[in-house]
């Protein structure tokens, strides 16, 4: 584990193959005069790491639960790949849910993330809700306060997520669980 709240980019950089995972709190030096702000750091480190980001929240829980942010896309494909192929979190319920309409392509593609686990060895349920992913995921984590989050993070160009905004950044700020971040 490499944490990087004091440390510079180059640095978690040149650290991370050190490591299988990098931690980082989920605000910066600054926190206590900027208490709605997300660290500045967080989404450069995610962006030029190539290992797993975990966001701590300020005060943390030990988790209990996975609830996966799932949309069907690559990120997502990855993230399933990893936690089906290493220990982590391994002990933990998984909960698949995705926001949108409730349509057999979207069931369909969810109940084959449910048989990359049983493939490995583990449960997962799932839940398919109207709504915004923002407001949809964030409930679903607040319903299991000890949960830990996981995303595929930042689908999108840097450019779009300027310009349209991010889920990533989005589900950072709203949710006050840890949140693993997995490109």
């Amino acid at each position: 584990m490499l944490g990087g709240s004091a440390g510079r980019l180059e640095t978690i950089i040149e650290r991370e193959a050190e490591a299988g995972l990098v931690v980082m709190g989920k605000r910066g030096a600054s926190s206590a005069f900027a208490a709605g702000h997300l660290g500045s750091k967080i989404e450069r480190v995610l962006r030029a790491s190539n290992k797993p980001l975990l966001v701590a929240p300020e005060q943390f829980v030990v988790p209990t639960r996975v609830v996966i942010a799932y949309d069907g896309g690559k990120s997502i494909a990855r993230t399933i790949a990893l936690l089906t192929s290493t220990p982590l979190l391994d002990s933990l319920p998984i909960h698949l849910v995705r926001a949108g309409a409730e349509t057999q392509e979207h069931r369909d593609e969810m109940e084959q993330a449910v048989k990359l686990f049983e493939q490995s060895g583990r449960a997962a349920t799932i839940s398919l809700t109207s709504g915004s992913p923002e407001r949809v995921i964030a409930d679903c984590v607040a319903g299991a306060p000890t949960s830990v989050l996981v995303i595929g993070a930042y689908g999108h160009s840097p450019l779009r997520n300027l310009i349209v905004g991010s889920t990533t950044t989005s589900m950072i700020r709203a949710v006050e669980a840890p949140i693993l971040l997995v490109r």
